[in-house]
């Protein structure tokens, strides 16, 4: 039979290692512990006979027979010695006679069983004498005899047997562990159940579900990595739905005016103004390469949100990375009389994504190029700062408002009353790359433009899940 719950299977686990482990104390008891134990009961039995014949000598000395005081006083000794063993105490002259009893009754008639000695001393099991399990005999000398100490008693006081207390005491705990055990594995489970119901809930399409396990162990750490990801996924999620409506949204626009744009080259035609009617059809060719432009950057943006892909990450030069891009645009800044500053180190090595961050740099460069006026400026800096690789790209501008600096990163954002062609989405996706490297970019106005700042460590957290090369 398969068993499925992981709450019967921590509890036969935890029974089975323990019935184990009981049964190699037993054996391990049985084996070390028992005999030794036996000997020392038996050592000590020994020792309070002997004991036990020294006073007797004492009291009833050889010399003594006549004194009625002895005779009490060894009366009155062996009647002390039954209440101490709970047991018949008596003294048998050479012949076998009875001397004296600590009780009226005669010494009932009984059959040994398993004799043992040791030294002077005979022990064995009495079994046909009704609340008596033991016969013990030692020599001693009283009044001139060489008798018989003689004792039936119970085996709850001489049988001192290890084994069955010990099994005892190892079943109490045994017993109590188990009971112990319920509320353990209980404790593993249920919070287990809540991170099902969360994974069910989330999977019915419920984002907004996280579970509430406050815990500092293994089924912690999971609970709030489920949180996490519920977390990542929510978010993940919405930003799909906001670059879908945003889509939608600039979409519209263009093929509205390209329809429009194809009546009216339509129109022209057929009144025979062609050169109208080409004038309208590269304004719908335009608008198709604003519209592929705009399709390419929402596919790499999707991209990155969705982490398609492995991400490799190598040590990379920043600084030659940064060169290579700006030779790219140096007919650009020449065409538009453009100050170009630059504050490169030699080498500054760090682990990236190279495509990825090539693609921060080339934006953030082409964005500068763009929107900086006939005989502006373009500052280009990198520096190490606090652990981290720090580069910014600033170019003169006007002073952005606290709105716009609030959605410059937000997917198809413009800077207001701009005329510049463009999608929108490249500082998007400057903002994604970034943060997909664990660092962080800025936009903010400076004396005399704008500037763009990105931080990035300069090495990556071990926790990450990414792959590393280099």
């Amino acid at each position: 039979m398969r068993i499925n719950s992981l709450y019967t299977k921590i509890l036969l686990s935890f029974f089975t290692a323990l019935a184990v482990v009981l049964v190699f104390i037993i054996v391990l008891f049985i084996v070390f512990v028992e005999d030794k134990f036996d000997e020392h009961v038996e050592n000590e039995l020994l020792a309070a006979f002997r004991l036990t014949s020294m006073s007797i000598n004492l009291i009833a000395s050889d010399d003594s027979l006549s004194d009625a005081d002895a005779h009490a006083d060894l009366q009155r000794f062996i009647d002390d010695l039954d209440v101490a063993f709970t047991g018949m105490v008596w003294l048998e002259k050479p012949d076998g006679s009875l001397f004296i009893s600590s009780r009226p009754q005669p010494v009932p008639k009984f059959t040994l069983g398993e004799t043992k000695t040791k030294d002077k001393l005979l022990y064995a099991h009495v079994d046909d004498v009704p609340g008596v399990n033991f016969y013990f005999a030692y020599p001693v000398r009283f009044f001139g005899y060489n008798g018989t100490l003689g004792m039936l008693c119970r085996d709850d006081i001489y049988n001192k047997d290890a084994a069955p207390v010990f099994l005892m005491i190892v079943e109490v705990v045994g017993v109590i562990t188990l009971l112990l055990a319920f509320p353990v594995v209980r404790r593993i489970t249920v919070p287990l159940r809540k991170l099902e119901e969360g994974a069910l809930r989330c999977a019915s399409g419920d984002l907004s579900y996280r579970v509430d396990i406050k815990r500092g162990d293994e089924v912690g750490r999971v609970a709030r990595a489920f949180n996490v990801m519920a977390d990542s996924v929510e978010k993940m999620l919405r930003m799909k739905q906001e670059l879908m409506a945003n889509v939608s949204h600039e979409m519209r626009s263009p093929l509205a005016r390209m329809r429009v744009a194809l009546e009216l080259a339509e129109l022209r035609m057929g009144e025979g103004r062609n050169d109208e009617a080409r004038r309208h059809l590269l304004a719908i060719s335009d608008e198709v390469e604003d519209l592929d432009s705009a399709i390419g950057g929402v596919i790499e943006l999707s991209r990155f949100d969705a982490g398609a892909g492995q991400k490799v990450f190598s040590r990379c030069d920043l600084a030659e990375m940064m060169r290579g891009m700006l030779q790219r645009y140096v007919p650009a800044i020449e065409m538009k009389q453009l100050e170009l500053e630059c504050d490169l180190p030699e080498q500054m090595e760090l682990e990236c994504q190279k495509e990825a961050l090539n693609a921060v740099i080339k934006n953030l460069l082409e964005n500068a190029v763009k929107f900086t006026e006939q005989s502006g400026f373009i500052r280009l800096e990198l520096f190490e700062g606090w652990g981290d690789v720090v580069f910014s790209v600033a170019n003169s501008y006007r002073r952005l408002s606290e709105k716009e600096l609030g959605i410059i990163f937000q997917p198809f954002s413009r800077a207001v009353g701009e005329d510049v062609q463009g999608t929108g989405l490249g500082l998007a996706l400057v903002e994604r790359i970034v943060t997909e490297h664990g660092g962080k970019v800025v936009a903010q106005n400076i004396r005399d433009g704008v500037r763009f700042v990105v931080r990035l460590p300069r090495e990556r957290c071990k926790h990450e899940g990414s792959c590393c090369t280099g």
